[in-house]
C-alpha cells in the first residue's frame, strides 16, 4: 500500500520496459572555457538542477543512447530562466572517456534564443519560436537516426526544418539525448515518464510513454521495448 505518494509522483517502469532517464554516473563534462556547472539530479533522475556558482556549461545526458531509429522525448521549464541550457542530443565518446564541447558532437536548440548548435559551430535562430525559458514551456525533440536529423518544437507549435547530425566528431556512433545547463538553471526530461501534470497524456504509436504532444509518425518513446525493436 502506498502511501503520501501523488499520481504525479508514480511511473510504470518494469523488468521488461524500462524507460530512460537522465544517467546520474554520465553528468559532469570536461569542457574547455570556465568551471563546468555542479548539476544535481532529482525526480528519479528526471529533473537537473545546475548550481548557481557555475560558470561553464554542463549536460546531463540520458541513460539509453540510440543508434538508429526515430525517436521523442520533451524537455519541460518549471519556472522563468535566462534560457541559458541547450537541449537535444549528444554523441559521448566511450573511447576517451570524456565528453566533447558543447559544439562538438552536439545537437542541439538553445531555450534563449532558438540557435541551433552542431559540431562546434551555430546556425542562427531557428524558426517556429524554439525558445523554451518561461515557465511551463516544452521542447519537444525529434530523433531521426534512420536519416541523421533532428528537428524541434515549442509548445505543439510546427516543426522546423530537419537539421543534419552527420559529420559528428565523436566515434561512439551513438547518440544520447542530451541537455546542457549553466549556472543555476533547471530543466526536466519526459522520455515518457513525465514527473509534471500533462494535460494530455498522450502515448507513441505502440501505446507505450505519456506525452504532452502526439510524437510524430514513426517516432517512439526511449525505452527498451521500442529499443529492441528500432535501435
Amino acid at each position: 500500500t502506498s502511501t503520501n505518494i501523488a499520481v504525479i509522483d508514480q511511473t510504470t517502469d518494469t523488468p521488461t520496459n524500462n524507460f530512460a532517464t537522465f544517467n546520474p554516473l554520465m553528468y559532469y563534462p570536461n569542457i574547455g572555457g570556465g568551471t563546468p556547472t555542479v548539476l544535481a539530479l532529482s525526480e528519479g533522475n528526471t529533473t537537473v538542477t545546475g548550481s548557481s556558482s557555475g560558470t561553464g556549461f554542463s549536460a546531463a545526458v540520458g541513460s539509453i543512447g540510440v543508434s538508429n531509429g526515430k525517436w521523442y522525448y520533451e524537455f519541460y521549464t518549471s519556472t522563468d530562466d535566462s534560457g541559458t541550457k541547450v537541449g537535444g542530443a549528444m554523441d559521448f565518446d566511450f573511447t576517451d572517456g570524456g565528453y566533447k564541447d558543447l559544439g562538438d558532437a552536439f545537437y542541439g536548440v538553445r531555450a534563449s534564443n532558438g540557435t541551433f548548435y552542431y559540431n562546434d559551430s551555430t546556425n542562427g535562430s531557428l524558426s517556429n519560436a524554439t525558445e523554451f525559458k518561461d515557465d511551463g514551456d516544452i521542447l519537444s525533440v525529434a530523433l531521426n537516426l534512420d536519416d541523421m536529423e533532428i528537428s524541434f518544437s515549442t509548445n505543439g507549435a510546427s516543426y522546423t526544418a530537419a537539421q543534419s547530425i552527420t559529420g559528428n566528431t565523436a566515434t561512439s556512433g551513438t547518440l544520447h539525448p542530451a541537455i546542457f545547463l549553466a549556472d543555476d538553471e533547471v530543466a526536466t526530461v519526459n522520455f515518457g515518464n513525465p514527473n509534471w501534470a500533462l494535460s494530455s497524456g498522450v502515448a507513441d504509436a505502440n501505446g507505450y510513454g505519456s506525452f504532452e504532444f502526439a510524437p510524430p509518425s514513426g517516432y517512439f518513446a526511449i525505452c527498451t521495448k521500442n529499443l529492441a525493436e528500432y535501435g
